[in-house]
């Protein structure tokens, strides 16, 4: 069986540990491959040799820096089989989601390797006798860690940014689905694209996430995953100061209005809760809809799902054993509490081997129950009427979570009144996950803080420093 090491100043490493982490194919819920747990000595090893390679990478031209981050897209598209392989592996995703993470992840080397050169710093006029002006300098060493629900495309996504701006970077991906993240990593190497300790990864549990963060050399911190582990994470920053970009979880309200194209808004809730089976933190899983179109709405999406259900290649797994079981108490929670049922898979079209859970909805008139008010990370999703806009932004806001929302309408000034007042980091109008890496994402309350994706990203890697300058009238 497979075991996967560190990867530390360019090179393969194992830890003096010698422990590891089973990893499964949660399709069948079968160990696949083995996961090396770093120890505090690892840790420091690969901050240490980030460390010495900082200054050589920040300083270096950032049009040379661009080149190096197309490299790494070409790679990636080069060797999109065998990662998406692994992926697949690893997260029980179907060959073309699969595929589709390795394109994304291809394009955020890409957008940003298109930055480098296209930021400059900003002149400020402060009168006669002063040169004043800002400059954008990479923070040094960076210590991301990721979550295992998109593996490779959460380690582009910050890692890019982290690195086109000049850091280097310490990388820590879920114990649960670390493979393709040391894949790459290692063909990027293999390839020389970038100097030893530009990108170092480093494998294991929380310890070693809370190791990373901690260290004293690590200037700045990524964070995607739970709310709680989050929370930890800032306060830890919080210790030294550190500034720390967190990409939480997520509530998102779905909200149809009353002239909506009724096929095309089924369709985009349907794919808001269900896409990766639910595993996704901007996942629209309540769905709020106009009265006047309830019934409509509510036969439309039972007979969609009906559908859906059909196709064997619709069906993802949840990737952990231990989430597998936590959306399975929640259905059994919601049900336990009387919540009525609008759907719910038939079992016979529930794939039996590995860990594939039913897809639900359940009618609610409020929000006190175990489904309403919490992140499920499974597609169970949670269907209630409203009246009025003034109702349904209260609805929507009702929820300590503000990282995404849909809307579905036709009218301007609706819709305009919506995408002001709801309380969440990025809104979707009429097509639900519209965009791509260049859209920034980040949210509002316990959502996080920050933003990943877009320029905004780009920025949250550097820090400003302001320069005056006195200028000698007779010179």
């Amino acid at each position: 069986m497979q075991k996967y090491h560190l990867l530390i100043n360019g090179q393969q490493k194992r830890s003096a540990g010698e422990s590891f982490f089973p990893a499964f194919d949660p399709t069948k819920g079968e160990q696949v491959h083995l996961i090396t747990q770093s120890t505090p000595d690892d840790v420091n090893n690969a901050v240490a040799a980030a460390k010495r390679a900082a200054a050589a990478w920040g300083q270096l031209r950032p049009l040379f820096r661009g080149r190096a981050m197309h490299a790494i897209a070409q790679l990636i598209r080069t060797n999109k089989a065998h990662l998406s392989s692994i992926e697949s592996l690893n997260t029980g995703k179907t060959k073309g989601a699969a595929d589709r993470e390795m394109d994304i992840a291809a394009e955020y080397f890409e957008f940003f390797g298109n930055l480098t050169s296209q930021r400059g710093g900003e002149l400020i006029d402060i009168g006669d006798g002063y040169h004043c002006f800002n400059q954008h300098e990479p923070y040094g060493v960076v210590g991301i860690i990721t979550p295992w629900n998109l593996p490779l495309n959460q380690f582009a996504r910050s890692a890019a940014a982290a690195l086109a701006a000049g850091n280097t970077v310490v990388v820590k991906p879920s114990e649960h689905t670390s493979a393709s993240t040391v894949e790459l990593v290692t063909l990027i190497f293999q390839a020389d694209i970038v100097a030893p300790g530009v990108i170092n990864v480093v494998t294991g549990d929380g310890k070693t996430g809370s190791a990373l963060v901690g260290h004293p050399d690590v200037a700045k911190v990524s964070f995607t995953g739970s709310v709680q582990t989050g929370k930890s994470v800032g306060a830890l920053c919080a210790g030294s100061v550190k500034p720390v970009t967190l990409e939480l979880g997520g509530k998102s309200p779905n909200i149809v209005l009353a002239d909506a194209d009724l096929d095309r808004a089924v369709q985009g809730c349907i794919k808001g809760f269900v896409s990766n089976a639910g595993q996704v933190c901007i996942a629209g899983s309540r769905i709020f809809v106009h009265t006047s179109i309830y019934d409509a709405f509510q036969e439309k999406l039972t007979e969609a799902l009906s559908r859906l259900d059909q196709s064997r290649e619709s069906w993802a797994p949840i990737i952990t054993r231990q989430q597998y079981q936590k959306v399975l108490n929640f259905i059994a929670a919601g049900e336990k509490e009387n919540l009525p049922l609008v759907y719910r898979s038939d079992a016979s079209l529930v794939p039996q081997q590995g860990w594939f859970v039913p897809r639900v909805v359940f009618a609610v008139t409020d929000e006190d129950n175990c489904i309403s008010s919490n992140e499920i990370f499974g597609s169970v999703a949670v269907l209630r009427k409203f009246e009025s806009l003034q109702e349904c932004i209260a609805l929507a806001n009702n929820t300590n979570f503000g990282l995404a929302a849909g809307v579905w309408g036709r009218d301007i000034s609706s819709i305009h009144q919506l995408v002001s007042r709801i309380e969440a980091g990025q809104i979707f109008v009429n097509d639900y996950f519209a965009g791509g890496v260049e859209n920034p994402l980040g949210g509002y309350k316990e959502s996080g803080i920050g933003k990943e994706k877009g320029i905004q990203a780009y920025l949250n890697y550097q820090r400003s420093k302001n320069v005056v300058i006195a200028l000698d009238p007779a010179q």
